[in-house]
């Protein structure tokens, strides 16, 4: 495994992009996915373009019905140019592109500007108001 990092888009990734008031759990095999990323000793981040103060709080209400909390993430970034910009990210872990995983739902914001410098990458499709049945517990880290 090359990957040293992971770094996950939330609304439409993790947590449901239509639910303002968190009573949906995060998106289905989520806790198998971080329990698979901690033991492979990977560093887990959220790359969002929104408030990260408010990205916490809806985490944090959210994660709590599966029993997880913020601990799982060993960073919060806020990623706001459109594609997404993951050098910062690169450059505080002293990592190469290729050993960051991106993780997101919209290809123009999450998945372009990683592509463009190397990193390895997966769309995910979004969660929302149409249930595509994606398992995050399927993700395979490279």
């Amino acid at each position: 495994m090359q990957t040293k990092i992971v770094a996950l888009d939330v609304y439409g990734t993790i947590l449901n992009s239509e639910d303002i008031e968190n009573a949906l759990p995060p998106i289905k095999g989520f806790g198998k996915f971080v329990v698979s990323v901690k033991q492979n000793n990977l560093i887990l981040v959220t790359s969002s373009d929104a408030d990260l103060n408010n990205l916490r709080l809806d985490l944090e209400a959210t994660l709590s019905k599966i029993g997880l909390g913020l601990g799982i993430f060993d960073g919060f970034y806020k990623l706001d140019t459109c594609p997404k910009d993951f050098r910062g990210i690169i450059d505080e872990y002293g990592i190469k592109p290729e050993q960051l995983f991106v993780v997101g739902d919209n290809y123009f914001k999450d998945i372009v500007g990683a592509e463009e410098i190397g990193c390895s990458v997966l769309r995910v499709p979004e969660y929302g108001r149409i249930d595509y049945g994606f398992d995050f517990a399927t993700v395979e880290i490279p």
